[in-house]
């Protein structure tokens, strides 16, 4: 809308006077108005499924090139594979973790698990390249498969807590204590001593913290914001 120049009086189009002072209105021609910077043309840009396939393609590109790359060097070296089988069996280790969490980002139980279940096979790969299967049955797969399962229920009570915070400590906590009770228990009786030394400190140390976290967190949280009191 146009404006009286002298007094400021908001007026309309057609006017050729200033109905409040008689001021002589000049006339203004229609205009089209640009936008001083380009719009952005919604139709070309580039999603987030976009942009997961071609981050999932780079690093496919890089993996494949440092595959090509060790393989080529370790036989021109020693005239056949050697050492090259590991850093091999790696990079196909990486880049189905990569391809895992590139387009299963939003079900992480689905990661965990076959995650797991390929770092399982991974190890067992580099066990069966020494030919030998020393420590892949006797404690590769049982300490990965008793991780596994602490990673797993771990998360699924995470997941059923209404309100999450010094709870999930708690729990993560009382899961690393009994790992290395585990632990513990799987490598010394592997070696005919069954007995748990180090893990039981581990375990005292850890299990009153996650008790204390859970405690506070269903009690004194409810009257005070811990996120206020630490300005989080």
């Amino acid at each position: 809308m146009p404006y009286c120049s002298k007094c400021g009086v908001e007026l309309d189009r057609h006017l050729k006077k200033c109905p409040l002072c008689k001021f002589p209105i000049p006339k203004i021609d229609d205009e089209i108005s640009l936008p001083v910077y380009p719009g952005i043309d919604r139709n070309n840009s580039i999603t987030n499924k976009e942009i997961r396939l071609i981050t999932w393609q780079i690093l496919c590109t890089i993996f494949a090139i440092a595959f090509f790359v060790s393989l080529v060097t370790d036989l021109i070296i020693n005239r056949h594979v050697t050492w090259s089988a590991y850093v091999m069996i790696g990079i196909g280790m990486a880049a189905f973790f990569t391809t895992f969490f590139i387009f299963f980002f939003k079900t992480p139980l689905v990661i965990i698990i076959c995650n797991c279940s390929a770092t399982i096979i991974f190890l067992f790969l580099l066990d069966h390249n020494d030919g030998r299967y020393q420590w892949f049955w006797f404690f590769g797969l049982p300490i990965w498969g008793m991780l596994t399962l602490i990673i797993v229920v771990a998360y699924i009570l995470i997941r059923t807590l209404k309100k999450p915070g010094l709870n999930v400590a708690g729990i993560i906590m009382s899961m690393i204590a009994l790992f290395c009770m585990g632990l513990e228990m799987l490598i010394s009786g592997y070696f005919g001593n069954l007995s748990i030394k180090w893990s039981f400190i581990v375990f005292a140390a850890l299990i009153p913290l996650s008790i204390l976290f859970i405690v506070y967190h269903y009690s004194f949280s409810k009257q005070y914001d811990i996120r206020k009191i630490f300005h989080v």
